[in-house]
């Protein structure tokens, strides 16, 4: 839902369902911790608990799922640039995505935003570990046991960058041989 603040700034309302409260409560903190910094994420404008919302700043930009293959390869560098740089700094402010995937990341050129924070994990008291995510987009839990960290996040965007490349999810190249693979 996109709307208009007071200040005139347009931004989009994410609305969550009666037992979303914890990604709620997740979302809205990992966005505060990020507001202001030079990550591309959305910034936190304002959360509301009892009407179990978020608001954030709007991103004129569409899904990579949307955008397809990127077939100029200084657009893609630029996107991998901005991509790994949110990567690296939401650590720093004890944040990690846990969702990075060609559905969250939306592109407008070479700008980019990360969205979706309900599913990170605030490193300052996150213990919960992860069983589950996008095929191909997260760690298969038989290799990583649940557990979760900067690598999650990278583990995501190489299967978005495969994505934006080759149109392709990782899960396509899944128990084929390695010359079928290369091909």
């Amino acid at each position: 839902q996109v709307g208009v603040a007071e200040d005139g700034t347009r931004i989009v309302v994410k609305q969550f369902k009666a037992g979303g409260r914890r990604a709620l409560a997740i979302e809205g903190e990992a966005l505060r911790r990020l507001t202001d910094t030079d990550a591309d994420t959305p910034a936190l404008v304002g959360l509301s608990m009892k009407d179990r919302m978020v608001m954030m700043s709007f991103f004129e930009g569409k899904s990579s799922l949307e955008i397809g293959r990127v077939r100029d390869l200084v657009t893609f560098s630029k996107i991998v640039v901005r991509v790994c740089k949110t990567l690296s700094i939401a650590p720093e402010h004890k944040v990690i995505h846990c969702d990075v995937n060609p559905g969250n990341l939306l592109v407008s050129g070479c700008d980019i935003c990360l969205v979706d924070w309900a599913c990170s994990r605030i490193l300052d008291y996150s213990t919960k570990g992860i069983r589950f995510g996008k095929l191909g987009y997260y760690q298969p839990p038989e290799i990583m046991d649940g557990d979760f960290g900067p690598y999650t996040d990278v583990f995501g965007a190489a299967g978005t960058f495969l994505w934006i490349l080759a149109n392709a999810s990782p899960n396509r190249f899944r128990g084929l041989p390695q010359e079928e693979v290369k091909e």
